[in-house]
C-alpha cells in the first residue's frame, strides 16, 4: 500500500526538530491550505484530489472524469468556481503574512532588547568627565567693595582680599578702612560709605545692628587674646601684669576701644592698679604698640597678633587673668555691592578664609565666649 504523503503540519515540525529554518514559505501556504480544508470538513491534502489553482477571473479547465476515460474532446467544463478558490488563496496569504510578521517581531524583539541593553550600560555609570559640584562660586560677582574692619585685621585682611580677588577675577578692588572698631561704628552709623562690617568685639557690632545698618545677622569668623608687650630684649625686666604697676609709662588703647576695654577689665580683674598719669593711650591697638615700639612707653597690652617684628616682643597673660576677643562680620543694609560684599563675608568663612586667619595668630571660633 502507498504511504500516505505527511501533513504540511508534521513537515513543519520536522524541520523544526532537525533544525531547518522556520520560515518555510512552502510549506506555511500547505498548512493554511490544510487549516481551511479541515475547518470546511474537507480530507486533508494527498488523500484526496486537490483541484488544480485557477486564476480568479475565468473558470477552472479541469476535464470531468468521464471526459479523461472516454478520450473524448470537446469544451472542458467547469467543476469549482473561482470565488472558492480565492477564499483560500486569500488564507494562505494572510497565513504567509503572519509568518513574516512573526519572523520580523522576532528579530525586532533582540535587537530591541540589545539596544535596550546597551541603552542601560550607557546610563548605569555617570560619566566621570562631567562638570562636578563647588562649595564655593567662584568668578560670580564684580565690582569694587570696601571692607570697614578692626586695626587689628590690617596685617591678615588684604591678603585675604587678594586670594578673594583671585577667586572673583572681575572684581576690580577691595579697599580697606581700617580703625578702631568704636571708631568705625560711629562711622558707619554717620553715613560713612562701606559694604561690610568687621569687628573686634561685640558691642560695636550691637551699635549697628540696633540701627537697623546691618543687612543680616552678623557671623563670628576669629577670636583673639591678649598680651604684654615690651621692647625687644625686655630691658624693664617686665614679667607679670603686677610689674606694669612700677614702670614710668605704659601704653593701652583708649577706653572707648575694643583693646582699651578688655586691657582695663584684665587689670580689674588681677588686681593691678597703675596710676592714670602713667598711662598713655592710642586711638587704636597699632597707636599703642608703636608707643612701645618706639620707647615712649615701657610696656603696652594689645592683641596677641600684634606682636610681631624685631621690635618688641610678647610676655604672655595667663590664661585665668586673659580675655578672649571676639570677631565678627556683616554686610550692611547700606552697601553699594551687597553681593560682592556677601561673597566677601563668605569666603573669609570658608576653609581658605580660616586658614589664613589661623596662620596670623587668630583663634578659631570655638576657642572662647563672645566678648
Amino acid at each position: 500500500m502507498d504511504r500516505e504523503p505527511a501533513s504540511a503540519r508534521s513537515r513543519i515540525q520536522d524541520r523544526q526538530c532537525n533544525g531547518s529554518p522556520r520560515h518555510d514559505i512552502e510549506l506555511a501556504v500547505e498548512l493554511a491550505v490544510e487549516n481551511r480544508d479541515r475547518q470546511r470538513g474537507c480530507h486533508p491534502r494527498g488523500q484526496v484530489p486537490v483541484p488544480a489553482v485557477a486564476r480568479q477571473d475565468e473558470p477552472s479547465t479541469v476535464p470531468s472524469q468521464s471526459q479523461a476515460s472516454s478520450g473524448r474532446g470537446g469544451a472542458l467544463a467547469p467543476t469549482r468556481s473561482a470565488r472558492p478558490f480565492a477564499g483560500w488563496r486569500h488564507v494562505a496569504l494572510m497565513a504567509l503574512v503572519s509568518v513574516c510578521v512573526t519572523l520580523a517581531a522576532g528579530a525586532c524583539g533582540s535587537t530591541g532588547e540589545r539596544s535596550a541593553g546597551q541603552a542601560r550600560d550607557s546610563t548605569s555609570t555617570p560619566d566621570a568627565s562631567g562638570p562636578k559640584g563647588s562649595a564655593q562660586a567662584i568668578g560670580t560677582v564684580s565690582g569694587t567693595i570696601t571692607v570697614s574692619a578692626a586695626t587689628s585685621l590690617a596685617d591678615v585682611f588684604p591678603k585675604i582680599g587678594q586670594d578673594f580677588k583671585a577667586a572673583n577675577p572681575a572684581v576690580s578692588e577691595v579697599r580697606f578702612n581700617f580703625d578702631s572698631s568704636g571708631t568705625l561704628a560711629k562711622q558707619i552709623l554717620g553715613g560713612a560709605p562701606a559694604d561690610s562690617f568687621a569687628s573686634a568685639d561685640t558691642e560695636s557690632m550691637d551699635r549697628v545692628r540696633d540701627a537697623n545698618e546691618l543687612a543680616g545677622d552678623p557671623a563670628v569668623f576669629a577670636r583673639n587674646k591678649l598680651t604684654i608687650v615690651v621692647k625687644k630684649g625686655n630691658p624693664t625686666h617686665i614679667k607679670s601684669l603686677a610689674d606694669l604697676a612700677g614702670s614710668a609709662t605704659v601704653s593701652l588703647c583708649g577706653s572707648d576701644v575694643p583693646c582699651g576695654r578688655y586691657a582695663d577689665k584684665i587689670l580689674r580683674s588681677a588686681g593691678v592698679t597703675i596710676p592714670p598719669e602713667r598711662i598713655t593711650r592710642g586711638h587704636n591697638v597699632k597707636a599703642a604698640l608703636g608707643a612701645v615700639a618706639n620707647g615712649d612707653a615701657d610696656a603696652g597690652i594689645v592683641y596677641v597678633t600684634d606682636v610681631s617684628g624685631d621690635q618688641v616682643e610678647a610676655v604672655p597673660i595667663p590664661d585665668a587673668d586673659n580675655e578672649v576677643a571676639t570677631y565678627s562680620i556683616a554686610v550692611l543694609s547700606s552697601a553699594a555691592n551687597r553681593s560682592a560684599a556677601q561673597a566677601f563675608v563668605d569666603y573669609v568663612l570658608s576653609p581658605a578664609g580660616q586658614a589664613k586667619l589661623a596662620g596670623a595668630g587668630f583663634l578659631p571660633v570655638e576657642a572662647g565666649p563672645s566678648r
